[in-house]
Order: C-alpha cells, then sequence, then structure tokens
C-alpha cells in the first residue's frame, strides 16, 4: 500500500481546484474521514494534522497539501478515475499545454488518499527554496543527511545560481562520490 501524507492544503490555482472540485464531485469529505480517522489525524503529521483539524467541520476538501517529493500513484488508482469519466479525460489527454480546465496527476494521489489506500506518514523528504542568503545552509544540510530527500527550487538571478549551484554540487559531490548505476 502507498505510504502519504493525508493533509489538507490552503492553495489554489485553477488545476488545483479542478482536481479538488473532481474529488468533491466522488466523495464526500466527512464520510471520507470518519471512515480513516487514524489517517487523517495521524498525530505524526505534526503541524499539518492542525489544518486537518482547522478544517474539520468544512462540508468539502478545500483542498490537500502537496509536497515537493516522490508521490506513490498506482496504475489501478489511475484507471479506476479515467473509468469515471473518460470522455473528460480523453479531452484533457490531448491538450498540448495546461488548459484552464486540466487536472493534474495529483487527482490520482487525492482518490487514494479518499479511498484511504495509503499509509499515513510525515513526509521523509525536505523541500527548499533556495536563495543566496540560505544556498549554504541547504548544503550544510544535504551533506549533514538531515532528510532522506530534498527538493531543490532556486529563487534566484543567472549570476546568483552559479555560485549557488557550484555550492550545492560541492555538497552533492561529497555526499554521492559515484556515479549510481543508471548514470553510468
Amino acid at each position: 500500500m502507498p505510504v502519504d501524507v493525508g493533509a489538507i492544503s490552503n492553495y489554489a490555482s485553477f488545476v488545483k481546484a479542478n482536481n479538488v472540485l473532481f474529488i468533491n464531485r466522488h466523495f464526500k469529505k466527512r464520510e471520507v474521514q470518519e471512515k480513516n480517522w487514524d489517517k487523517w489525524y495521524f498525530s505524526g503529521y505534526g503541524e499539518l494534522l492542525d489544518r486537518n483539524r482547522g478544517l474539520h467541520y468544512w462540508n468539502n476538501f478545500a483542498g490537500f497539501h502537496d509536497y515537493h517529493m516522490p508521490v506513490p500513484l498506482k496504475k489501478s488508482t489511475m484507471q479506476k478515475i479515467w473509468d469515471t469519466d473518460p470522455i473528460l479525460f480523453d479531452k484533457m489527454s490531448h491538450n498540448q499545454f495546461r488548459d484552464a480546465s486540466d487536472m493534474s496527476q495529483c487527482v490520482v494521489r487525492y482518490w487514494q488518499l479518499c479511498t484511504g489506500d495509503f499509509v499515513p506518514q510525515k513526509s521523509i523528504g525536505k523541500p527548499y527554496l533556495v536563495t543566496k542568503e540560505n544556498y549554504r545552509e541547504v548544503a550544510d544540510g544535504i551533506r549533514k543527511h538531515v532528510s532522506q530527500m530534498v527538493c531543490l527550487t532556486e529563487d534566484c538571478t543567472p549570476e546568483e545560481f552559479s555560485v549557488i549551484k557550484r555550492e550545492i554540487n560541492s555538497a552533492l559531490q561529497e555526499v554521492f562520490p559515484d556515479k549510481c548505476s543508471f548514470e553510468k
């Protein structure tokens, strides 16, 4: 069974909104959470648990917390979702670029959360917004293995990027001196 974080988000965009609207058409939030109470109100979520508690009395899902880490998706869930509205999903799959009516792959994860098809766990990864102010701290975190996984998103000028890249690459080289099998 996939291991995941069943936490609610307060961030929205048209794609996320379409995902949530689709989920709300197929699931009743209160029933979902009552059925898998221990998964939605898992103490290991830490500060994310407060969001679930705060939104508990809402009738519908307002959103889901999307952390920037690998996400376990099951092909069987994808097929089940596709089968709910094949015309809609076929139409979306032909869009070369994101359209205001599109959904994302996150809807598969949300479906798994709503069906209880996950094992609750706090994320084992750490997302970083890397800037000229914190890039040394981020590199230190990589060197010290503060997390099993990291996701790096830079917020800097092209000139700053060169300096930041050099420091991050140096940290990664120290931690992973040898190429892995698929890089050779």
